[in-house]
């Protein structure tokens, strides 16, 4: 067995959780050939990059003499090359919106199949529902190969049209929350018994064994990319009823995105010089912020679109660092932060409740230290990526 492994981009930061999958099916001696769409210049780099920076191949551009290769020698195997023709044609039919780059997608195949089959590739696995999918379905197309498909968030929800063809062509489709498996099957139920729910996993070895040092005055952290579907907007709103009731703290919001100006314009029409966004930082400087931090917050919301959050890996991240956490009652986030048991829960959309929560945990420090113990231990039991990925091998 090979299994072709297909991403997006590589290397990506927000994508860690797919890199710590991808080092513990390779420390599993699963052989793995992998390949991604596009190459991340610049911004941080997940230290778990390192160990595949030479392995991953690349898609070439659409006119380069790779791709022309590809090509050709594809259609030397002239009824895959023409089914798989047919089947991109079909599905432009139920999704209008695929036409514009049916002919990269296509090629995209092309050269993913042709190296596929002589690095003796025998199922192909796209990590996200989206275009890795539709290009990895036609690539295991044309070589006539099982294919399977992971899925998370916006891959799901936002645009599904097509993800009935591909979890019907699919051998299986691993999703990482139940929110989302329970939307796939709802979607397909017919194809209900190929849908998974197998949750990420962290490094349960290198989690932080060391106590934190909050600062004085407490830090509420939030992590996340500043778009819509964050809800970072809440926060900042909250921030400025704690301010007016004089609670003191100080406010980091780690990441960045095309909300940054409008957020850091927010505060500053609040007067709220406690709220600092800091830009995407890399994965140790979010791992200090952790350690100083009193609270952390991940006030999701669904966005206009649909878009929403999974279980964000850094809500994970937090409850190992035994952060108490404040989230909503959106997408996976409560499949771990129980309300009043591991984290406490609130509406979406509610920047009231969110400042109640929170002044709660920086008031209630016995309250806030039970439940950032129940987390770490929730993390350790469930988490683990060395018991998480058993499902996924399981699957292969």
């Amino acid at each position: 067995m090979r299994i072709g492994y297909l991403l997006g981009a590589f290397p990506l930061v927000s994508e860690r959780f797919l890199l710590r999958e991808l080092a513990e099916l390779d420390r599993r001696g699963l052989p793995l050939s992998v390949y991604a769409l596009q190459r991340r210049k610049g911004g941080p780099t997940p230290p778990e990059a390192e160990a595949f920076r030479e392995r991953v191949r690349y898609t070439p551009p659409l006119i380069s003499w790779r791709a022309a290769r590809a090509a050709a020698r594809r259609a030397w195997h002239p009824a895959s090359y023409l089914g798989t023709k047919a089947m991109m044609a079909g599905l432009i039919v139920r999704s209008v919106s695929l036409a514009p780059r049916a002919i990269p997608n296509l090629a995209a195949a092309e050269y993913m199949a042709d190296d596929m089959a002589r690095a003796g590739v025998t199922h192909v696995h796209a990590a996200f529902a989206s275009q890795p999918a539709l290009i990895g379905l036609l690539a295991a197309r044309l070589l006539g190969l099982p294919f399977s498909f992971a899925g998370h968030a916006r891959d799901v929800f936002v645009r599904p049209q097509v993800l009935p063809q591909k979890i019907a062509a699919a051998r299986f489709a691993n999703l990482c929350t139940e929110h989302a498996a329970s939307h796939l099957r709802a979607l397909c139920p017919e194809h209900a018994a190929k849908i998974h729910t197998i949750y990420h996993g962290l490094d349960a070895e290198a989690l932080p064994s060391g106590e934190r040092r909050p600062t004085d005055p407490p830090t509420i952290l939030a992590v996340g990319r500043l778009v819509p579907k964050k809800g970072f907007e809440h926060l900042v709103r909250a921030c400025h009823w704690l301010a007016q009731a004089g609670i003191g703290f100080r406010c980091v919001i780690a990441g960045g995105g095309p909300l940054r100006r409008g957020l850091e314009t927010a505060a500053r029409k609040l007067g709220l010089t406690q709220l600092t966004i800091t830009g995407m930082l890399p994965p140790d400087g979010v791992e200090a912020l952790y350690g100083r931090a009193s609270v952390f917050v991940s006030p999701s919301v669904i966005a206009s679109d649909g878009d929403r959050d999974g279980l964000p890996n850094v809500v994970l991240e937090a409850m190992a660092w035994r952060l108490p956490v404040v989230g909503t009652d959106v997408g996976g986030i409560p499949e771990a932060v129980a309300h009043e048991q591991t984290g406490l829960i609130v509406p979406p959309n509610n920047a009231t409740a969110l400042s109640e929560a929170i002044t709660r945990l920086l008031i209630d420090r016995s309250l806030a230290e039970r439940l950032g113990d129940a987390g770490r231990r929730l993390v350790v039991e469930r988490f683990s990526i060395r018991s998480n990925i058993e499902p996924l091998l399981r699957l292969f």
